[in-house]
């Protein structure tokens, strides 16, 4: 399991709104052609990356990232959702849904979205709300 969404979800999410945040030190970012890179640091105007590639990691400094596409994490999506939004775990599966809460306690789960990955579940949930 990897920690962030894939390069086709965050495209969709980067259509849907979901909100390009400043770049910082441990963010995951794809360029356009689909190319991972994690920030590891910002020296000036240079963001120094790793690239994540099938052959292992190379290291790459860039001066422009106004085309790099945000690969948001599963947090980075709850806190974009409302707060009856919960991310639950069973066996490998991961389910994002709604908790209905009424005053006098619990009434229900709804887990409508599921993904052997969390960042994926909460991004299906997010893109839904954005429709």
């Amino acid at each position: 399991m990897k920690h962030y969404v894939s390069f086709e979800t965050a495209k969709k999410l980067e259509a849907a709104g979901f909100e390009r945040p400043k770049i910082e030190v441990g963010q995951y970012w794809y360029t356009d052609s689909g190319r991972t890179y994690i920030v590891c640091a910002i020296v000036g105007s240079e963001t120094h990356v790793k690239w994540i590639g099938a052959a292992g990691y190379l290291d790459f400094v860039f001066k422009n990232t106004n085309d790099w596409i945000y690969a948001p994490t599963a947090t980075d999506l709850l806190e974009q959702l409302p707060d009856e939004y919960i991310l639950s775990k069973n066996g490998n599966e991961w389910f994002c849904g709604c908790l209905d809460i009424w005053p006098d306690g619990l009434d229900g789960y709804d887990p409508k979205f599921t993904n052997e990955d969390a960042a994926e579940a909460v991004a299906e949930a997010f893109l839904s709300q954005s429709q």
